[in-house]
Formats: structure tokens, C-alpha cells, sequence
């Protein structure tokens, strides 16, 4: 893992117009941009399409946007997205989320200073089978980091607790 390790963000939605918006622009101000976001729109009947459209147009983020025909929930549009990411990472927000701007900066500090990190979340690093312990942020970050990383950043061709590829 090296400081030029690529994240592809993974955003399942399901009529969330009024919320994805908030969400994008949390990735949009990231310290570390994604190289790609991944949208997965769950067959949606709300105008959610359209605000992703329209947003994309506008904005400086790799954005793809995937439509499912069928709504089979969360994690089938997670895997979705999982299953054509590219990054050497992927990190997962909900369509009704946001992220502190720090949050894929400090996330990936983490993993790379520990190469077998597989999975990480909150405070914690796994490798592939255990484990690996705590990461020791500053503590002033350690609260934020608590409401701030919720979200799972994993490597993509790596079994793990969120998908299989």
C-alpha cells in the first residue's frame, strides 16, 4: 500500500433525493479524493436519478451511476458497485450519511502503515483472519473519529466481513 493507493466509494441509495445530495458533497470535500464514487440507484421512485444526474454534471468527482431495475436492497447495491470498483480500496457511505472531510485521509493513513489491513473501521484494523489492534489517532481526533468513520474501507480482492468478489 503506498500514499498513491486509489479508493472507489460505494453509495447504495433507494429514494433518496433529499438526502444524497448531502452525501456526495461530504465526498466531494474529502483532503484524499476517491478516484472513482459509485452510485447504485436500488430501482428508486422517487427523483433520486435525476438529482445524481444533475449533480454529477457539475461536479468534479468520477461519478458513475448504476440503476438497478429490481430493489433488492443495500447490500445486493453494495456488491453491485463492489463487483465493478476499481480502486485499490473501497469505502462504503450510506445515501443519507456524510462524511467529516478528513475521514478517507485518516482511513487510509491507518491501513497503509499497516499492510496487512485488510478492513478497517472506527478505530480498528483487521487483517485477512484477526484482528490486527488499535489504530492510536491523536487523541483530540480519537472522539470524531468515533461518529466520523462508521463507514468500512476494505481492499477489493480481499475476503472480508462486508463483501466477497
Amino acid at each position: 500500500m503506498t500514499s498513491s493507493a486509489t479508493i472507489s466509494v460505494v453509495i447504495p441509495c433507494f429514494n433518496s433525493a433529499t438526502t444524497i445530495e448531502r452525501a456526495l458533497r461530504s465526498v466531494e470535500h474529502q483532503t484524499t479524493k476517491p478516484h472513482e464514487v459509485l452510485i447504485v440507484d436500488d430501482a428508486s421512485s422517487d427523483n433520486t436519478v435525476s438529482v445524481i444526474e444533475q449533480f454529477a454534471q457539475s461536479s468534479p468527482l468520477n461519478i458513475r451511476l448504476i440503476k438497478q431495475k429490481v430493489n433488492g436492497g443495500p447490500s445486493i447495491a453494495r456488491n453491485a458497485a463492489w463487483n465493478v470498483s476499481t480502486g485499490d480500496f473501497v469505502a462504503f457511505l450510506d445515501a443519507d450519511d456524510q462524511w467529516h472531510p478528513q475521514k478517507l485521509e485518516l482511513q487510509l493513513s491507518a491501513m497503509s502503515a499497516n499492510p496487512t489491513c485488510v478492513m478497517s473501521f472506527h478505530d480498528h484494523l483487521f487483517s485477512s483472519s484477526e484482528q490486527l489492534g488499535r489504530c492510536h489517532f491523536r487523541q483530540s481526533l480519537q472522539m470524531q473519529l468515533c461518529a466520523i468513520i462508521c463507514s468500512a474501507i476494505v481492499l477489493p480482492h480481499q475476503p472480508s466481513c462486508c463483501a466477497q468478489r
